[in-house]
């Protein structure tokens, strides 16, 4: 379950930080927190900090997709950055990491915006 969730708007840059495992629950608590930001056409690049999460299972992948895709619908960016090693093989393993922005910093997420 998800512990924590924070945001921080850089520009045009929403920058989401999440602490805990991205399973079942805490995707609906995401979605929940997301959502508004999803909405807004000010929100031009959206970078999860992933620093935090100690688990992600295939709910948590699905929404993830489904955030890239909804952006890319409305010629928005997202990336992921700071992923555990562990979280990296998962993105990797399931070829999701050949179209989804993947930084080891949230600067440089920010700077490929």
């Amino acid at each position: 379950m998800i512990t924590k969730i924070t945001h921080r708007v850089d520009g045009a840059n929403l920058v989401v930080m999440i602490e805990g495992s991205l399973v079942a629950q805490g995707v609906t608590d995401l979605k929940k927190y997301v959502e508004p930001f999803l909405a807004s056409d000010d929100v031009k690049h959206l970078i999860m900090n992933m620093k935090g999460v100690n688990f992600i299972d295939s709910s948590g992948v699905g929404f993830m997709i489904s955030v890239f895709k909804r952006l890319k619908g409305r010629n928005a960016k997202f990336a992921l950055c700071e992923l555990s090693s562990k979280n990296q093989d998962i993105f990797r393993l399931t070829r999701l990491d050949k179209f989804l922005s993947i930084y080891p910093s949230v600067e440089a997420a920010i700077a490929n915006a």
